[in-house]
């Protein structure tokens, strides 16, 4: 049996419709924030009911696990070994998302991860699934405000998967001090059409 644990475990709060911003409400089909002590996500009420997975686990069953290790072994053979074990060695929580056969999101998911204290090592695994004829539109925001005494890494590997023709449109924006090395490990799966 194989398992998989995490570095930390930050407190995990599931925001209800009255809990978010009212402007990330109507922007947003959902909005997940990841800070190494504390991370909340909040999802629309119709999506969750539809199949939409979107959230944060600290724990894998055997089919993720799988996928996941099945990811690892490929990829490290292709990037920097030793920084890409201990990326996914020091991971804080997996980031799920899973979009079911032919839904299209109307409006874009968040995915903001942040670092606003002390120096850390902060790794994060989002795990992507979008079904066949699936449409989603990902925001992944990097922000950083430390000062600049403080250096962090902040890797986040992302491994994804495409069903028949699905459409992702997958958009990244960093606002990190200069004092942040964020790096990311990105593979995409695309089923043949």
């Amino acid at each position: 049996k194989t398992e998989f644990s995490f570095l930390n475990t930050p407190e995990i709060i599931f925001l209800d419709n009255k809990e978010i911003n009212s402007e990330e409400k109507h922007t947003f089909s959902g909005v997940l924030d990841a800070k190494a002590d504390k991370s909340s996500f909040w999802l629309d009420d119709n999506l969750g009911k539809r199949g939409v997975v979107f959230g944060i686990s600290q724990s894998l069953d055997s089919e993720k696990l799988n996928r996941l290790q099945e990811w690892i072994t490929l990829n490290q053979t292709e990037v920097d070994e030793r920084l890409f074990d201990l990326s996914v060695g020091m991971s804080s929580q997996i980031i799920d998302v899973d979009i079911p056969d032919n839904l299209f999101l109307q409006k874009p998911l968040l995915i903001r991860i942040g670092i606003t204290t002390s120096p850390q090592f902060f790794s994060q695994i989002i795990l992507l699934r979008l079904g066949d004829n699936a449409h989603a539109k990902i925001m992944l925001e990097i922000l950083s405000s430390t000062d600049a005494d403080n250096q962090s890494i902040l890797p986040n590997i992302l491994f994804g998967g495409l069903g028949k023709n699905a459409q992702l449109d997958l958009i990244e924006s960093q606002q990190a001090a200069g004092t942040i090395w964020y790096l990311p490990y990105e593979n995409i799966h695309i089923s043949k059409r």
